[in-house]
């Protein structure tokens, strides 16, 4: 009744919340949002949203919404009652359930949606500090006041340096950031790309500059110079993970994201080694290789060299690959290219076969002396064993089959008829030293709650 719609156009104001619900009880976001790993149109169901809260919570909430359940039930077994405090404290944690539940029945989900449930939940965690301290302290005020301070601080520590990028921490005791960045969409507001306005404002030519970006509306907020969106022509282009992870408008800029993310850009913002945004000077028409490469296939092509920004990956990376091929005599004839994967046993684990850039390029439409950028994405299986692995590339018949003969620079036939560019080290990513702190102390802080239940018990 007090809302301001309702004095101008009631009906309008409860259609729109009618709209709203009917709309997306049934029906997923109308924008991919990306969860375990997986990339999804649809619902990605019930536990969403205890992940999104496990890694939004906060340390220091999460372990002390445990302390206080952990005192409070220590509590009720001995006194078999409830204080009004105690009913309060439920009556939170009801608000924050059913939020929870009710915000799971509908289709259309995003981490940040948690955020009202976590607020009355942070009342939960400060009663836990209270009570905490004050069990501990056995009647010391000023240690019990010292004892309150810590995980203030501690939470102030955590959070604070992030200014004005709050949303980039995630609970340490989950993984921090580098495992949320696996489990849940990260980086939902555009953080990072402040920092690369900034960057690009320090240059002395800032406001005459013109970048492509993925996300204009936030960019343009601080850049000095001119934004426009990410498949216009620019001086420099930016892209986010905001929209690189979940393929959000993927048509509009995969191609370009697969053709420059091969390489070196030259500003990156991360956040606890996870990158969010990247900034790369557009490149011209034809672009010396990152790697060079002189390798011919039947004396009618040569592989120049490839882009490949990292040897190094885990298993399940998305690793681009750019090769840089020349003809050197008129084509007529249909061949196909592969990229192949070898393991240290030479078997085959992951190839991509056809026509350069993804069918656009057969080797018939390729002219004599022109460079042909063909890029590709190598999808590594999320179960593949941790080991070094040869990325190689060549040319064949695709009707016979039989590979066009590789030669080095000196004349030499390789073998195998493969061009060798790459040994990539496949390793499953170490726990952070992060992590491991925040888990050593929620161990020692659960142990102390332990003490303070026998103590208000005696």
């Amino acid at each position: 009744a007090l809302w301001p719609v309702m004095w101008v156009s009631p009906s309008d104001g409860i259609g729109a919340v009618v709209w709203g619900l009917t709309r997306h009880a049934g029906s997923a976001h109308d924008t991919p949002t990306f969860f375990q790993g997986h990339v999804t149109f649809e619902d990605p169901g019930p536990a969403f949203y205890v992940v999104a809260f496990l890694f939004r919570s906060g340390e220091i909430e999460l372990l002390f919404l445990i302390v206080a359940g952990m005192l409070g039930a220590a509590h009720l077994l001995r006194h078999r009652s409830l204080s009004p405090t105690g009913v309060d404290m439920l009556l939170l944690v009801g608000y924050a359930f059913f939020y929870v539940a009710q915000m799971s029945l509908s289709a259309k989900k995003m981490p940040r949606y948690i955020i009202p449930a976590l607020l009355s939940l942070d009342v939960l965690a400060a009663a836990g500090i209270v009570s905490w301290a004050q069990r501990l302290a056995t009647g010391r005020q000023r240690t019990a006041i010292a004892l309150m301070v810590v995980p203030i601080l501690a939470q102030a520590a955590l959070v604070l340096p992030r200014h004005p990028y709050y949303g980039t921490t995630f609970n340490w005791l989950m993984g921090g950031g580098p495992a949320a960045a696996e489990a849940i969409l990260t980086g939902e507001e555009g953080e990072g790309l402040g920092v690369l306005a900034d960057y690009l404002n320090s240059k002395p030519d800032a406001e005459g500059l013109t970048v492509a970006a993925q996300l204009v509306h936030v960019l343009n907020q601080t850049f000095q110079g001119t934004t426009v969106d990410v498949d216009q022509s620019a001086d420099y282009i930016a892209f986010h993970r905001n929209y690189t992870v979940r393929d959000y408008k993927v048509e509009q800029w995969g191609d370009l994201w697969e053709r420059y993310s091969a390489r070196e850009p030259e500003r990156e913002v991360s956040f606890d080694g996870v990158p969010y945004a990247w900034l790369y000077p557009t490149l011209p028409a034809y672009v010396e290789p990152d790697q060079s490469l002189m390798v011919t296939f039947d004396e009618r092509f040569d592989l120049l060299g490839y882009d490949l920004r990292s040897v190094e990956a885990a298993p399940g990376a998305r690793i681009p690959v750019v090769l840089y091929w020349r003809a050197t005599q008129p084509v007529t004839q249909d061949l196909s290219i592969f990229l192949h994967l070898l393991s240290p046993t030479g078997e085959l684990v992951w190839q991509d076969d056809g026509a350069a850039a993804h069918g656009s390029r057969p080797t018939w439409t390729w002219s004599v002396g022109d460079i042909v950028i063909d890029s590709h994405t190598l999808l590594l299986p999320k179960d593949i064993a941790e080991a070094d692995y040869v990325l190689v590339a060549g040319l064949y018949d695709w009707q016979t089959g039989d590979r066009l003969v590789a030669s080095s620079s000196q004349g030499e036939r390789i073998a195998q008829d493969q061009a060798e560019m790459a040994v990539l080290s496949i390793r499953s990513p170490q726990v952070h030293p992060a992590a491991l702190i925040a888990r050593v102390v929620a161990i020692l802080v659960l142990a102390s709650a332990v003490i303070a239940a026998r103590r208000a018990e005696s």
